[in-house]
C-alpha cells in the first residue's frame, strides 16, 4: 500500500475518534479523557494499533504527529475538549 493511502486512511480513522458525539459520554465515565496529553496517548495507541491491524504500515511517530495536530484543530474551533477551557 502506497504512503498517501496510509494518510488518508490514518487521518480518516483520526477524525472518527475524535468527532464521535459520544465523547461527552465518555467525559463522564472517563474525566481523564479531558487531559489533552492523556486524550492523544490513548488515540495515538489506539489508531496505531488499529492500523497495524489493518497491515497499514504508519510510524507511531506519524500518528502522534497527525493526532496532535487535530486535536490543536479542535482546540482552534473553540470546541469545549478539554477540562482547562471554558465555553
Amino acid at each position: 500500500m502506497n504512503n498517501k493511502c496510509n494518510t488518508t486512511s490514518l487521518l480518516s480513522l483520526i477524525h472518527k475518534f475524535i468527532s464521535l458525539p459520544s465523547v461527552m459520554k465518555f467525559y463522564d465515565k472517563y474525566p481523564q479523557l479531558k487531559q489533552k496529553k492523556f486524550l492523544a496517548q490513548v488515540l495515538t495507541k489506539t489508531v496505531f494499533s488499529t492500523m497495524s491491524l489493518e497491515n497499514q504500515q504508519v510510524s507511531i511517530s506519524k500518528v502522534e504527529e497527525i493526532v496532535l495536530s487535530l486535536l490543536k484543530e479542535q482546540e482552534l474551533k473553540g470546541s469545549q475538549f478539554f477540562s482547562n477551557q471554558s465555553r
